[in-house]
């Protein structure tokens, strides 16, 4: 954390940060200020809603804390088969799981919920682990003070 704090007092390159978000994979998933996904929370607030090293905690832990927004659920059937994913719609007895959130209409799964025998929850979140391995401590430090900066810069 100090180490992490003292790298963020400092001046940072923001639009390498922005260019991180990108070639990370971040902005498949996660929206920021208007850019990205919708699979994942929005980041647009992140700097108001987390600390710099709860931001890192939970991009380097991602299974950690899972918003139950975007959590998986485990369906396993009666025939011992499983489908992973999120509930898209329920009509009458016939469930829609998308098993891929960035694709939520192309991984549709349905299935009655006759042939359920059990919903759990996934403690695995679908963001990967792994994202920061091949960053640098400074391009670390300029995707964390791009994520966590003021509205309007």
């Amino acid at each position: 954390a100090p180490v992490l704090e003292a790298g963020l007092r400092g001046r940072r390159d923001l639009e390498n940060g922005r260019n991180l978000f990108a070639a990370t994979g971040c902005i498949l998933c996660h929206n920021f200020r208007g850019d990205g996904g919708l699979a994942g929370p929005d980041l647009s607030s992140a700097g108001g809603r987390y600390s710099a090293v709860d931001l890192l905690d939970n991009i380097v832990y991602p299974s950690k804390v899972i918003n139950e927004q975007y959590s998986l659920s485990i369906y396993t059937k009666k025939d011992g088969s499983q489908v992973v994913g999120r509930l898209v719609n329920m009509s009458q007895d016939v469930l829609r799981v998308a098993t891929n959130p960035m694709d939520p209409g192309g991984s549709e799964v349905r299935f009655s919920t006759k042939e359920v025998a059990s919903v759990a929850t996934s403690a695995v979140s679908f963001m990967p682990e792994g994202l920061l391995n091949t960053l640098t401590e400074s391009d670390v430090l300029d995707l964390l003070a791009y994520l966590i900066q003021p509205a309007g810069e």
